[in-house]
Order: C-alpha cells, then sequence, then structure tokens
C-alpha cells in the first residue's frame, strides 16, 4: 500500500478469501482499496472463488487496454488480483483448466498483477502457476518435504540443490530470521 511498493499502481482489485471479511488483516487493505480506486468493498471483496468474474476481468482488460493502445494513451489501466486461502480446492489450484492458470500465464499480457496465490503448501499450485509465479515468499517450513520440493524446483537457477538448501539456511538462521525459525532440519517430519 505504499506509495514506494507498489501503492496506488492499481486502478483495480479484486480480492478472493473466505476469511475477506473476518480476518483482521484484510480491514486496512480493503479501506485503502475503497479511498484510492472508489470501488465498493461488495465489488471487490469475495468470499467465493468466482473463474467467471476472472475470465471476465480478463476480457475488460483486454478490450480497455487495446483501444488505449489504439489512442496511444500514456498509461493503460493495471489491476491487482489477490487469491488466498483456496488451497484446499484442487479444482483452482492444481487443474490444469483453472482460470489461475490463465491468469499466471496471460495476466500480465494484460496488465492484471496476481498477487498472493497464498497456499501452505508450495505443491498444491499447480506446476504452471509455479514457473510463471515471479516472486515466491517462502516462510518457515515445517518439514522437509517442503524444502526438498523446493530445492528440486530452484535447483537450476541456484546451482543445485545443495546450494538452494545452503541458501534456506543462511537466510533463515538466527541472524536474519526470527529466533526459532532455522526451518526443518535434515529428516525431521512435520505437519503434512
Amino acid at each position: 500500500m505504499d506509495s514506494d511498493k507498489l501503492g496506488k499502481k492499481f486502478d483495480r482489485y479484486e480480492i478472493f478469501s473466505p476469511n475477506i471479511f473476518v480476518d483482521p488483516q484484510y480491514i486496512a487493505l480493503v479501506e485503502y482499496v475503497e479511498k484510492t480506486t472508489g470501488q465498493k468493498r461488495d465489488d471487490f471483496c469475495h468470499e467465493d472463488f468466482d473463474q467467471e468474474a476472472i475470465k471476465q476481468l480478463m476480457e475488460e482488460q483486454k478490450k480497455t487496454n487495446a483501444y488505449l493502445r489504439k489512442i496511444d494513451a500514456k498509461r493503460l489501466i493495471s489491476a491487482c488480483v489477490v487469491i488466498d486461502d483456496f488451497g484446499e480446492r484442487a479444482d483452482l489450484v492444481k487443474a490444469h483448466g483453472s482460470v489461475i492458470n490463465t491468469l499466471f500465464t496471460r495476466g500480465r499480457h494484460l496488465q492484471i498483477s496476481c498477487y498472493g496465490l497464498l497456499l501452505q503448501r508450495f505443491r498444491l499450485a499447480n506446476p504452471t502457476i509455479r514457473f510463471n509465479a515471479h516472486v515466491i515468499y517462502v516462510h518457515k517450513l515445517n518439514n522437509m518435504k517442503d524444502l526438498e520440493a523446493l530445492s528440486e524446483e530452484f535447483s537450476a537457477s541456484t546451482g543445485g540443490v545443495e546450494n538452494f538448501i545452503a541458501m534456506y539456511r543462511k537466510a533463515t538462521a538466527k541472524k536474519y530470521g526470527k529466533v526459532g525459525d532455522e526451518g526443518p532440519e535434515e529428516g525431521q517430519e512435520g505437519d503434512e
């Protein structure tokens, strides 16, 4: 929300979370969107994931920005989509035909940024989504399986699995992470 980050960069927001109206962490974001875009809470806050709403957003972005390009506008219209707490919905995050895959592959060409496909497990997301994500934030991992999955996925860009694990250990060491956030120990199992 800060102007030196992503504040005032988007013209439209769509937030999908079953907890949008009960999670206090959303209060500031919802108020910010209402204030900066003029959108009404009921128009951009969605407790259920609506694939048709995403398809409609993508079509509107395509048409609007095609027109703006045609008239040589200085700026295109941008949108931000936040998707949170739908990890248990395999039809959304795992299925190849999900609109979320399309959002991650074509959305950026339509000036749509997807901030947050917030999941508890890395491999819950379809490989297409994982491959097309520009940034992945990893918080404390609960087990070696998650660390192994991440290290396998990014080993080519880090010079190998061992390098990725070393980077993870360094980033979660007490000097950088919180006390107790060292991540899983070798062979440690956590909650699945």
